[in-house]
């Protein structure tokens, strides 16, 4: 090869890399295309059970995307409060334990966030369980309903504010009625004067639909006397009898302040009886059964001894007699 057909060839080859130089130059330069950033998505679907029954469980269900961490905010009637953190968001559930009692008029909302964003289910509406009511009668005293006196009921009662007392004697007729408070336990109940002849009453407690009975308390009258008005009972072993709507009752002195008072019906077959008190014995004419003076039995047929009855000393001669 000649020396000029070198020289040309190394002159072609410097023109070609100038201008595949200058090509370069020229082209646009190529950019990878940007990665997309996930969308997170959090949706509150739903609340097992509807309503936020106190004490129980309410279970939180929701559908989340790109969410990973979970916390769970609860708040009542206030602020935002911390219920749990970091719970897993795939679960896509969780289960909270609700207060043991709500305020009246109260509401109930949930709160879930994740990597800042939220979903909130506000003004879920809260009810109180039922709680189991009681109203029980413990006793009465005394355990007789004494004519004009008082007669304390003593009762027991569970989530009930106010018990209605209602005292009836056998025909039902309503004796008397007043309201009690349920915390207080107990009512004192005034009694008629006398009570027909072996009347008994019912007392019925009732409340927010409880009902509570006592029924067949006996009845006693009373009946007061002084010994001036009776002669015979002047001195002590006097006796004497009197009328009251059981029949005769003999009256006993004992001393200055004890009465005895003693049924005037034989036990045998209820028959009037005597006192003889030459003999210092009660007798009965009907078939001869005889009793001391203090009752028991001499000689029968009958075998029991006389019924007596209360009589209380009162003051200065007076006694009440309790029948």
């Amino acid at each position: 090869m000649k020396r000029r057909e070198y020289l040309y060839l190394q002159f072609l080859g410097v023109i070609a890399f100038i201008l595949a130089a200058c090509g370069q130059k020229d082209k646009p330069e190529i950019k990878p295309e940007p990665v997309p950033i996930p969308k997170k998505k959090l949706t509150f679907i739903k609340i097992v059970p509807e309503i936020a029954l106190a004490g129980s469980i309410i279970e939180v269900f929701w559908q989340s995307d790109n969410i990973y961490e979970l916390s769970v905010f609860t708040k009542t009637n206030g602020d935002w409060e911390l219920y749990t953190e970091r719970i897993d968001a795939k679960t896509n559930s969780h289960k909270i334990q609700l207060p043991e009692i709500f305020e009246a008029n109260t509401f109930f909302s949930i709160k879930l966030l994740g990597d800042q964003i939220d979903a909130v289910k506000e003004n879920i509406v809260t009810a109180n369980k039922a709680l189991p009511k009681l109203i029980e009668i413990i006793r009465i005293e005394p355990n007789e309903a004494i004519a004009g006196e008082k007669l304390t009921l003593f009762f027991k009662t569970e989530n009930i504010k106010t018990v209605l007392i209602e005292l009836r004697n056998r025909k039902d007729e309503l004796v008397e009625i007043g309201n009690a408070d349920g915390i207080n336990g107990f009512y004192q109940l005034t009694l008629p004067k006398d009570f027909e002849l072996n009347d008994e009453l019912s007392i019925k407690l009732s409340g927010d639909g409880v009902i509570a009975t006592k029924e067949n308390i006996p009845t006693l009258n009373v009946l007061n006397f002084n010994i001036i008005d009776y002669p015979d009972l002047q001195e002590t072993g006097g006796f004497q009898k009197i009328s009251i709507l059981k029949g005769d009752v003999w009256l006993k002195r004992i001393s200055e302040n004890e009465v005895k008072s003693f049924s005037g019906a034989c036990t045998h077959s209820g028959c009037g009886i005597d006192y003889l008190k030459t003999d210092k014995l009660f007798y009965c004419s009907c078939h001869g059964s005889k009793f001391t003076s203090d009752g028991d039995v001499i000689n029968g047929p009958a075998n029991l001894p006389l019924s007596q009855y209360r009589c209380d000393f009162i003051s200065d001669g007076k006694f009440k007699l309790i029948y």
